[in-house]
């Protein structure tokens, strides 16, 4: 996939070197496979995805507790299984959204505070984006960039997990509920020109 210049746009939060150059990310915060296997269970599905996991990673895949940082490989054996699900779109951003609630609680709720309290709008959590993915994935980076006053893009690069549909699709829906839980109604599409096995584009828009 190109890795050209994306489309115009105000730089929020920049990447610190070209796109393609980026390090690739190596280690990933178990809350996020925590918070994928407690939706898979929620849906049903968690049995479906068990029989999935390859033999040699499954213990591994299974055993992950709270607040580790997971090798990348730990990570691309749960969403590999998580892609032979073939569940649809919409439910992959609907368990995308509740593996962030569920995951991110408290930033959250400190968001919804400033909201109330001061007018907090999405701004502030894309312009922190930079900071909340470095609490999640060691490696890799993300960039946004504002292209209207409600409209924003969002990019992520040496993100090695991209190159499944299934992360791709769950990305939508943790983006809509962090942007969601400041706006009325948040809109997430994909770019499919800034995505690529290594990285992500999505365009945010809210209400």
């Amino acid at each position: 996939m190109s890795l050209s210049a994306p489309p115009p746009g105000d730089a929020v939060v920049s990447f610190t070197v070209e796109r393609w150059r980026v390090p690739p990310a190596t280690q990933i915060r178990s809350t996020w496979l925590i918070s994928s296997q407690a939706a898979l269970r929620e849906r049903g599905h968690f049995d479906a995805y068990d029989q999935l996991l390859p033999p040699l990673r499954r213990v591994e895949v299974l055993g992950v507790v709270p607040g580790q940082w997971l090798p990348i490989e730990t990570a691309v054996a749960h969403y590999e299984a998580c892609d032979g699900l073939g569940l649809t779109d919409e439910e992959v951003v609907e368990m995308g959204e509740a593996a962030t609630r569920r995951a991110l609680t408290s930033t959250l709720a400190v968001f919804l505070k400033l909201a109330r309290v001061t007018g907090v709008t999405p701004w502030t959590f894309f312009g922190q984006a930079d900071k909340l993915y470095e609490r999640t994935a060691c490696g890799g980076q993300v960039a946004v960039f504002r292209l209207g006053p409600k409209d924003a893009r969002l990019e992520v690069a040496g993100f090695p997990l991209a190159r499944f549909r299934y992360v791709r699709v769950a990305v939508r829906g943790i983006i809509q509920a962090m942007t969601g839980a400041l706006a009325e109604r948040a809109y997430v599409r994909e770019v499919p020109a800034l995505c690529s096995a290594s990285t992500l584009g999505y365009v945010v828009s809210w209400a």
